[in-house]
């Protein structure tokens, strides 16, 4: 709840908690997030575990409880105390993995690289949960405990399997970041609504200028789309006015032209036209980016990272 409270608080959309097995977890979009925030968002969850564990000791040290009422609250201030600590601890996808991220974020200006640390401190921190075990079994006594090995497995497990996916969403992502907006950007025209198809060939719609026109009530912008214009017959092109080759695009993305890659992904995921238009330092329209591109770049760079 605190996760979703703070995400929403910020400005991120979508938040949803789901109860599991060990308690739960929140799910949220990220909009328009900075090192800052998401340090926020990760700090308040073992933070108000920290505190509800610390005010039940404090209670259990005034007036002690006894039977179920005890019972209980010894449960919560300890499973509090534990998960608290637990989640703090330096590795994705725990808390203390997004607050390394955070910080290496705010440091290198990469949300990648913090990904890629938290990822790589996860496989640290289990590396070393690993030799922990090794030396306490060497130099103990017995042999290896069977309780203690499955709570490992349980414990140390999960968090190599998170922590290697966060780098391997953090090496995408740094690849997406390094994608050149300029490089894919294409020209882009506003036509008046009674253009026609035949209008929109030639201004360039079918060699990668991006074509925008408002509806006929002029209430809505649309996205001409290259294979809805192909698809009208030749013959009846002249005759055709350019909106009815045309997609919603009200919800298309904004970025500036100094904007990384990774935000370029977001803006295109989210639209569902596919459209993502450039804007300059004065917000003045210079340019526009298509999914299609956006997805060809992608799989290059995919394929070049598979190679090495």
């Amino acid at each position: 709840m605190a996760h979703a409270l703070a995400a929403r608080s910020v400005g991120w959309t979508g938040s949803s908690i789901e109860i599991t097995l060990w308690g739960g977890h929140t799910s949220f979009r990220e909009v328009d997030s900075t090192p800052g925030r998401s340090l926020y968002v990760s700090l308040v969850g073992p933070l108000v575990n920290l505190v509800i564990g610390g005010v039940g000791l404090l209670l259990m040290q005034g007036q002690p409880l006894y039977g179920v009422p005890g019972l209980l609250l010894s449960m919560a201030v300890y499973s509090n105390l534990a998960v608290g600590i637990f989640n703090v601890l330096p590795a994705l996808p725990l808390d203390g993995g997004r607050i390394v991220e955070s910080l290496v974020w705010q440091l290198t200006g990469s949300q990648a690289k913090g990904t890629i640390a938290g990822g790589w401190a996860g496989r640290i921190l289990v590396g070393l949960g690993v030799v922990a075990l090794a030396v306490f079994w060497v130099r103990g006594a017995q042999g290896p405990s069977l309780i203690l090995l499955v709570l490992a497995v349980v414990v140390l497990l999960p968090i190599w399997q998170g922590a290697s996916a966060a780098l391997k969403h953090g090496r995408l992502r740094l690849s997406l970041e390094q994608v050149n907006i300029e490089a894919l950007m294409s020209p882009v025209e506003m036509v008046p609504a009674g253009t026609s198809v035949a209008g929109a060939i030639e201004v360039g719609v079918l060699d990668g200028t991006v074509i925008l026109a408002m509806d006929p009530e002029r209430q809505h912008l649309l996205r001409v789309m290259p294979e809805a214009v192909l698809a009208v017959p030749e013959q009846l092109r002249a005759g055709t006015p350019v909106t009815r080759a045309g997609v919603p695009a009200d919800d298309a993305g904004v970025v500036t032209l100094g904007s990384n890659g990774d935000a370029l992904v977001r803006a295109v995921v989210e639209s569902v036209s596919g459209t993502v238009l450039v804007v300059d330092q004065d917000g003045q329209c210079i340019g526009a980016v298509r999914r299609e591109v956006v997805i060809a770049a992608i799989e290059g760079r995919v394929r070049k990272e598979s190679q090495k």
